[in-house]
């Protein structure tokens, strides 16, 4: 058993030379063994191969509510893109056999009425209890350390307080990456020129665990205007990545429909459901005890009771274009599905002002 070099690693093939690839060793080679056989031969399974639902059932009530939310979401965008309603009807009665709850949303989520649960081969076991290590929230690590930021700067950023963060953050064991409007660098307030990693059409925040915004001025109005702002912020909002801005960054976050008109922002606890006006004592991104402004940003804690791993900032809202709302409405943050942050749980949203 190894790999085999050479265009081909199959025999027979029709190459010759060195490089023809494997042939049959007949003396070495896999030989099948020859012995007499009687009766009859099955393969023969357990019971427990049939039973397709408790193992699923058991996954999803280990899941906190965010990643619950995720999966029934996750059911909805795929099943939307199947043209044949029988189909989705028969994977919506799979479901029940799941859990009722998750059915019931994703059927809800697609339009459509409950259909019946299909009879399972072997009655799936509820009773499982659910386990921590099969959430990736509850596993969620206690640091930013491995992690990567996005800084996105523009022409007259500070290049005092862009050195302190991405050495606040390195420091701590994360990666920086640099975004901006040209691949090609920008100019800092000082006159320096500084180069940056990506240009950000080829830098969407997907790339990053947290994001900052740098702009300032001229030169964050500017990129305001470019539809790939947009997209920036308003995914690193909705996929509930922290989100640091210096105030003069906030045409940025206007551009991706996120209001900035608060004062005081309030820390909500989503299983508790408990709001306080200051967020509580925790571990920050870039690796302090507590939560506090660094280098002109403030940098958010996290939560020191095991109730969940990090705050969640629920003052940040979308604008409301109706001139009769005198305040932005709140709008639920959603997780666009397909792209895939990949199986990973999406990170609390938190908008963390660094006035």
């Amino acid at each position: 058993m190894g790999r085999q070099a050479g265009r081909a690693n199959y025999e027979p093939n029709s190459f010759t030379g060195a490089a023809a690839g494997p042939r049959a060793d007949r003396e070495a080679g896999f030989r099948t063994v020859e012995r007499p056989e009687s009766g009859h031969t099955r393969r023969v399974r357990a019971e427990s191969f049939a039973d397709h639902y408790s193992q699923a059932g058991q996954f999803w009530r280990s899941q906190s509510a965010v990643e619950q939310d995720h999966i029934r979401m996750a059911f909805v965008f795929e099943l939307s893109k199947c043209e044949i309603p029988v189909v989705r009807e028969r994977i919506v009665a799979n479901l029940r056999n799941v859990d009722e709850e998750l059915a019931a949303g994703v059927a809800d989520g697609l339009g459509m009425e409950l259909p019946e649960a299909t009879t399972p081969h072997v009655q799936p076991n509820h009773d499982l209890p659910a386990s921590p290590a099969l959430s990736m929230e509850f596993r969620a690590p206690e640091s930013f350390a491995g992690r990567k930021l996005g800084i996105v700067v523009t022409d007259g950023t500070d290049g005092a307080v862009l050195d302190a963060l991405t050495k606040a953050f390195e420091d701590g064991g994360a990666m920086v990456e640099t975004v901006a409007l040209k691949v090609g660098g920008v100019t800092l307030a000082g006159g320096e020129r500084r180069p940056v990693d990506h240009k950000i059409d080829g830098g969407p925040s997907v790339l990053f665990d947290a994001v900052a915004l740098l702009g300032e001025g001229a030169g964050a109005e500017e990129l305001a205007g470019h539809p790939a702002t947009r997209d920036f912020v308003a995914d690193a909002f909705s996929h509930y990545k922290f989100i640091g801005y210096v105030p003069g960054a906030r045409p940025l976050l206007e551009a991706g429909g996120i209001a900035t008109g608060w004062t005081r922002p309030a820390w909500t606890c989503r299983r508790r459901r408990r709001r306080t006006s200051s967020p509580p004592a925790g571990r920050c991104a870039a690796g302090s005890a507590t939560s506090e402004r660094r280098h002109g940003i403030r940098i958010p804690a996290r939560h020191s009771h095991p109730c969940t791993t990090s705050p969640s900032l629920t003052e940040g809202e979308r604008h409301d274009p109706s001139p009769a709302v005198r305040h932005p409405r709140p709008v639920p943050g959603v997780a666009r599905h397909g792209r895939r942050p990949g199986p990973r749980a999406r990170p609390r949203r938190g908008v963390v002002d660094g006035s």
